[in-house]
């Protein structure tokens, strides 16, 4: 993983991939739009403070990815 490796650039690359991933849960409606465009609008605001190198930037969103990817995930299984 990026973030495990060090390596800001690359981490700040997924977080805007999944963040526009995650605009389809947007785009569909339902129960999980307005949760979607928090965690879309969190992941952005996380990849522009890697971009800029700000201080603990990496580890706030070690910290964060997790509960977003179980959360996320919780959506698909529901869905099946």
């Amino acid at each position: 993983m990026y973030l495990d490796e060090n390596r800001p650039k690359q981490a700040e690359q997924a977080l805007k991939d999944a963040g526009e991933s995650l605009s389809r849960h947007e785009k569909a409606g339902g129960k999980h739009h307005d949760e979607a465009r928090t965690l879309r609008d969190d992941m952005a605001a996380l990849s522009k403070d890697l971009a800029q190198e700000k201080q603990g930037s990496m580890e706030k969103v070690k910290e964060k990815l997790m509960g977003w990817w179980d959360r996320v995930r919780s959506w698909e299984a529901r869905h099946l």
